[in-house]
């Protein structure tokens, strides 16, 4: 079975909601439990049968064959997914060797399913892709729960703290609180009404435990965004409004809420993050990825827990440091730290690609990109000017909200020689989904549909999230490969500024 990596490690609530603007808050429930990092392809033989209770069969057809690619399953633990290939008729069988719990699967969209100890897991899956897919099988009543939850978080969440994004978040703490109260009752009692209507009560519990850490990360998470929402970098939440986050030891990590709590991993990942933050200031200049490695390494003692933790934060170190210095530091601090040597062989070529793609470097080129306005462009069109690229697409909640500072920076530099450009991850499938959201937000300069294609441009900026923005002098070459998103106004603004005033 093929290992890759996600091509775009982003929130599977947005992509399942193809019709749907969404807010970033309330991007798709996910729950997964860690997924074994090896697989085996449908084998008769006696070791496969006396082991037969440890595998779940995921089997089915698709119209989409040769159109999307393989079917995916994936899981948030450590941030790898599993490719399950897919026969030029349309089917697939495979037989994964996974912890009972819940993954996501894509192709293209996504949607939750629950594997068993044992069992097998059946799907016909139409031209539209899993978001409407029917199961039958093994934990058929789990994922229709999964659903049932997740339309009703559309409905409670997202009227509830649209209003917050757009103004009354700044209303202060007690209302955000108040709504995030009011959304964590109201899941909950949603979820206990369920009892009665399934027959694995665990995993009632999984799910209410799961509230609980969504509603804990929306307290978290309130300081970073009232700070992006304000423009007040020195903004600090009060200890009373975090008071609720005091009963959280995150130094000591607990390896069953992180395999099966997307909340959880999100408040431990950020709570490790913020202590690397703080360590590498101490040390005046050390790379934030080796010291983050180190202190990882150091005090988590699950080893699962640990390597899984390592890995999703390399991928991002790896492929956003923009010098070879910072990239040698961060690459031998993990191999020395991750004690998983499938981590490591996957990490090594990232970093070996990123090699040629730190500052200075001539960007990869994209060619024959379906313009809005009209015909084909390739990047080469482009040289002469600055090129501000924006990786989005139609999808991705946090791309969308980038789009009101982004049209401000465009104004701010009309006329100063620089191109601001656009180019979408959409499926050529949803072309007229993309126009019309480029019409909807008044997006100008230039935008592009790239398509979901792996090409030469995608690959080697090895871009796992979105949105991502880069920057590139006016010959082309690689000023920085991560620059500041449109919404870190002043880190954005001082870099424009120095290369108009340089003429580099």
């Amino acid at each position: 079975m093929e290992l890759i990596i996600s091509k775009l490690n982003i929130c599977t609530f947005c992509k399942s909601l193809m019709k749907r603007i969404l807010p970033e808050t309330i991007c798709f429930f996910l729950l997964t439990l860690f997924l074994c990092l090896g697989g085996c392809k449908d084998q008769k033989g006696t070791e496969e049968i006396e082991e037969a209770e440890k595998y779940f069969v995921i089997s089915g057809s698709t119209t989409n064959a040769g159109e999307v690619g393989d079917l995916i399953v994936g899981t948030g633990a450590d941030g790898t997914e599993i490719a399950i290939a897919v026969d030029e008729n349309g089917f697939f069988r495979d037989t994964l060797k996974i912890t009972k719990g819940i993954y996501n699967l894509q192709h293209p969209f996504y949607r939750s399913f629950y594997a068993l100890d044992s069992g097998e897991l059946k799907m016909e899956i139409g031209e539209h892709g899993i978001g409407d897919v029917p199961f039958s099988g093994n934990g058929v009543e789990e994922a229709q729960l999964i659903q049932e939850f997740t339309n009703k978080r559309l409905d409670v969440e997202y009227p509830k703290f649209n209003l917050l994004w757009k103004g009354g978040l700044l209303k202060g703490e007690s209302t955000y609180k108040e709504t995030a109260k009011e959304v964590h009752e109201e899941l909950t009692s949603f979820v206990e009404d369920k009892r009665d209507s399934i027959a694995n009560i665990g995993f009632i519990e999984i799910l209410k435990k799961d509230i609980d850490y969504m509603y804990l990360w929306t307290i978290k998470d309130f300081e970073r965004r009232y700070k992006r929402e304000s423009s007040d970098s020195t903004f600090r939440a009060s200890k009373g409004f975090l008071s609720d986050l005091a009963s959280l030891n995150l130094d000591d990590v607990d390896p069953t809420s992180y395999f099966t709590s997307e909340y959880y991993r999100k408040l431990v990942d950020s709570h490790w993050y913020d202590k690397s933050i703080k360590r590498m200031e101490a040390t005046k200049g050390e790379s934030l990825g080796k010291v983050y490695n180190e202190l990882v390494s150091q005090h988590i003692k699950n080893e699962e827990v640990k390597n899984g933790m390592l890995l999703k934060a390399n991928l991002e170190f790896i492929t956003r440091a923009n010098s070879k210095n910072d990239l040698h530091f961060i690459y031998n601090s993990f191999v020395e730290c991750s004690t998983n040597e499938e981590h490591i062989d996957k990490i090594t070529p990232m970093y070996q690609t990123a090699l040629n793609m730190v500052k200075g470097s001539p960007s990869p080129k994209f060619y024959d990109y379906e313009d809005y306005s009209g015909g084909v462009a390739s990047l080469d069109d482009f040289k002469g000017n600055l090129v501000y690229i924006d990786i989005w697409a139609t999808w991705c909640g946090p791309c969308i909200r980038e789009f009101p500072y982004l049209k401000k920076l465009k104004e701010k530099y009309d006329d100063k020689g620089i191109t601001f450009m656009g180019i979408s991850r959409d499926d050529v499938r949803f072309r007229d989904k993309w126009k019309e959201m480029i019409k909807k937000e008044g997006l100008k300069g230039v935008q592009l549909l790239g398509g979901s294609k792996d090409d030469d441009f995608i690959k080697k900026y090895q871009i796992l999230t979105i949105p991502r923005f880069i920057l590139l002098d006016r010959e082309g070459k690689i000023i920085d490969s991560n620059a500041p998103n449109p919404s870190d106004w002043n880190k954005i603004t001082q870099l424009l500024d120095r290369y108009i005033v340089s003429g580099a």
